[in-house]
């Protein structure tokens, strides 16, 4: 095969074996695999799916609380959300919901502030109101809404942070 795995595959398992230098692993680390850019420019679009026994329940949340938009509806056993252009996050009933699922799924936005009022006046259950990170350099409060599913609504502080595709 010539996909993108078997690229990394390969250029990780010559690193392994053939012992090279740091600077040798640094420089592969730094510039990235032979063919990485190139599959990354080949993806247009960013899919997650999460678990549930419930789909009406999570489906509501994503939809009536958190507004997100249906996009597809794949037999009453996944729904697939739009949350931003070209970011989507499925809920699905084809496996059994993680009883930690050792995830956290990341909203950006430059209200966090706005977002927390709004999602309390529906309901929703925060950890503790939105705060600074000084070790991520982040602004943001975190929340459960789906299962065990850990929900985070943030807003990079770091400058290097890209700005998002509208």
């Amino acid at each position: 095969m010539n996909c993108l795995y078997d690229r990394i595959a390969s250029g990780l398992i010559h690193v392994l074996n053939s012992r090279l230098s740091r600077f040798a692993v640094a420089n592969l680390l730094c510039h990235g695999f032979p063919g990485a850019k190139e599959a990354m420019s080949s993806i247009g679009q960013m899919l997650s799916f999460i678990y549930t026994d419930n789909l009406a329940s999570s489906s509501a949340f994503l939809s009536e609380t958190l507004g997100f938009r249906l996009v597809l509806n794949q037999n009453d056993r996944c729904h697939i959300f739009e949350v931003a252009p070209n970011a989507f996050l499925g809920v699905c009933t084809n496996r059994p919901p993680a009883d930690d699922p050792a995830v956290t799924i990341s909203f950006v936005s430059d209200d966090v502030d706005g977002f927390y009022e709004r999602m309390k006046a529906e309901g929703v259950v925060f950890d503790a109101p939105p705060a600074y990170s000084e070790a991520f350099d982040v602004y943001s409060a975190f929340f459960r809404g789906i299962g065990n599913y850990r929900f985070e609504i943030q807003e990079f502080r770091d400058s290097s942070w890209p700005s998002p595709v509208r």
